[in-house]
């Protein structure tokens, strides 16, 4: 009796499996990161909360990046249309918090993307695909960096504090 019991419990946890992993599923059903109004702002505007030493703070959005006095150094196309790196600098400010007309040395890179080519929408979606797939390629543990990959097979690199997705950007 006892074997049938083990032999019943292994058949129904593994059809458990294959139900939640199944390609067959529809997506975003179960997905464990979903949509949320703070990785929609934080994408698409300047996130201020950011402290200049680490550059500018969101504003994916080539758009809204642009609103910032970057200059910038160095833009490379990624394998994902719409999407590029770039390499910029800051301005450097004086003791009033007023531009110099100078630039600070530090170079820092960010993921921007056009949203006439990519829309905020898609960017979004394509990054939570990215995360749910890092979740579940790590047996339901989320490293603070973590890697995954969209429904299109496209890599996407993101961060994880506090139980939510802080950032996402093709790797």
């Amino acid at each position: 009796m006892e074997k049938e019991v083990i032999q019943y419990c292994r058949f129904f946890f593994f059809l458990h499996l294959k139900l939640i992993y199944s390609p067959e599923k529809a997506s975003g059903v179960d997905d464990i990161f979903k949509r949320t109004p703070e990785i929609e702002k934080h994408l698409k505007y300047t996130d201020f909360s950011v402290p200049r030493k680490r550059g500018i703070g969101g504003a994916h959005n080539s758009e809204e990046f642009f609103k910032n006095d970057v200059k910038v150094i160095k833009q490379t196309s990624t394998d994902v249309p719409g999407v590029s790196v770039l390499e910029y600098q800051i301005p450097e400010l004086d003791a009033k918090g007023l531009p110099t007309g100078n630039y600070k040395k530090t170079i820092f890179k960010k993921s921007i993307y056009d949203p006439s080519i990519i829309s905020d929408d898609e960017y979004i979606r394509r990054g939570l695909e990215a995360a749910n797939d890092a979740i579940k390629n790590n047996n339901g543990s989320m490293p603070r960096e973590w890697v995954g990959k969209d429904s299109s097979g496209k890599a996407w690199r993101g961060f994880f504090k506090d139980g939510k997705i802080d950032t996402i950007f093709p790797d």
